[in-house]
């Protein structure tokens, strides 16, 4: 049998998935962009730390560098968490480990 999913229908969005995912790192930060890393949505990638809700992941994608190594490691399945923070260099988080 099959099950129809269509994007309105679906209560389910990506920020949701990794502000409870990366719940122990996000403390003053939430999600402010992420996308699903396939159509399971079991995975996702994001990006906190920004003061306002813009399309970062989109444009992250659209550097050739940074987009291959981003499908790299949703390729093992993974969700991916970008963190900007005041006067740091931004940290990257798989699942509970940081690179």
């Amino acid at each position: 049998m099959y099950k129809e999913f269509t994007a309105r229908g679906e209560n389910i969005r990506p920020e949701d998935l990794l502000n409870h995912e990366f719940s122990d790192i996000l403390s003053e930060n939430k999600v402010a962009d992420a996308i699903f890393a396939d159509s399971s949505f079991n995975n996702a990638i994001g990006v906190a730390g920004t003061t306002i809700k813009t399309p970062v992941v989109m444009e992250l994608f659209k550097n050739k560098a940074v987009s291959k190594w981003l499908r790299s490691i949703i390729g093992e399945s993974a969700s991916v968490l970008i963190v900007y923070r005041s006067n740091k260099s931004p940290e990257v988080y798989i699942k509970d480990e940081k690179i």
